[in-house]
């Protein structure tokens, strides 16, 4: 964990409405069309990529996320960050799970 993580680290942080506990944490960053928050993080040879921001925080405070799986926010908000609304999902489970929280 070198300087580039913690300097992403503290960019993150900086654009999340932290809140209480339960509540939503938004991402007051830049944001995809869908609502989902976006984050511009550095890569170890020095270029950079965007990710979601719930992807980046999922990673950072829970675990790392697997290929064929997909981040989601179980209080259906598209911009909330708070990784104890955060589910990880494999792809078939996802549409399953947009239905639930219609």
């Amino acid at each position: 964990m070198g300087k580039t993580k913690l300097t992403t680290e503290r960019k993150f942080w900086k654009k999340v409405g932290r809140q209480g506990l339960n509540d939503c944490w938004p991402w007051m960053g830049r944001k995809a069309a869908n609502g989902t928050g976006i984050l511009t993080v550095n890569n170890p040879d020095g270029s950079t990529r965007a990710v979601g921001a719930h992807i980046y925080v999922y990673d950072l405070m829970i675990d790392d996320v697997p290929g064929a799986s997909h981040i989601n926010q179980t209080c259906g908000d598209k911009g909330c960050v708070n990784p104890a609304h955060l589910e990880l999902l494999l792809w078939g489970k996802k549409q399953e799970s947009n239905n639930e929280n219609k």
